[in-house]
C-alpha cells in the first residue's frame, strides 16, 4: 500500500514508496510540475517510478532544490513536466 507525504511547507508530495505509473498518464495529470523519479533500467521506459513531485509550477525550484540538497544524483533524476500551454494550444 502506498502512502503518500504531503509537504504542505514547500509544495511537494512525496511518496513513502516510489508509486509506478505509466508516464505518460502522469505527466498528463500533473501538467507544468516536475516530478523526481528513480531511474529506470527496465526496457519499458513508459513506466516511471515517481518518489516525489511538486504539486504546482511555481514549487518546481524547491523540487529541484530538495533533489541536489538529498544528493539524490545517481540512483534519481528530474522529469520535468509538460508545459500546459503547449497541450492547450495543441487544437
Amino acid at each position: 500500500m502506498m502512502t503518500i507525504v504531503d509537504d504542505a511547507t514547500n509544495g511537494i508530495v512525496f511518496y513513502d514508496n516510489p508509486m509506478m505509473i505509466d508516464k505518460y498518464k502522469f505527466l498528463y495529470e500533473h501538467l507544468d510540475c516536475d516530478s523526481i523519479i528513480k531511474i529506470n533500467e527496465d526496457v519499458n521506459d513508459r513506466i516511471v517510478y515517481v518518489i516525489a513531485c511538486a504539486k504546482q509550477k511555481e514549487f518546481n525550484g524547491a523540487l529541484e532544490d530538495l533533489y541536489y540538497k538529498k544528493n539524490y544524483s545517481g540512483k534519481y533524476v528530474i522529469m520535468q513536466g509538460i508545459d500546459s500551454r503547449e497541450v492547450n494550444s495543441i487544437d
